[in-house]
């Protein structure tokens, strides 16, 4: 879902310029990359007896999230020329915020 979300903000953006889109498009993967290193470090071995270490699993992949997103990041910026960052950090915002929003979408038409 974010992947494809991600190419579709790409897509819109090429009305802008081919630069917006790139640097969307690089936004929208580094925050994918960074929420499926997470789930997978958090969830690989999920057990629901394990609380204790389930919730140090949640801490250490919140950390890593936070390395693999700077170090992708570090990676865009340096390598990826021209750059729009306002594009880059506006997508992995949507990415993020749109992640939830959605999934309290589905909550409430589940409850329904």
């Amino acid at each position: 879902m974010q992947l494809g979300l991600s190419l579709l903000l790409a897509v819109v953006m090429l009305l802008p310029g081919r630069i917006y889109a790139i640097s969307t498009l690089a936004g929208g993967v580094a925050a994918t990359a960074a929420n499926g290193a997470a789930a997978l470090l958090v969830f690989r071995r999920y057990k629901a007896s394990e609380t204790a270490a389930l919730m140090g699993r949640f801490y250490a992949a919140e950390l890593a999230r936070l390395v693999l997103t700077i170090v992708l990041f570090l990676a865009v910026i340096l390598w990826l020329k021209p750059l729009s960052i306002v594009a880059m950090l506006g997508a992995y915002l949507l990415i993020h915020l749109s992640t939830g929003s959605l999934m309290l979408i589905a909550n409430n038409r589940h409850k329904r």
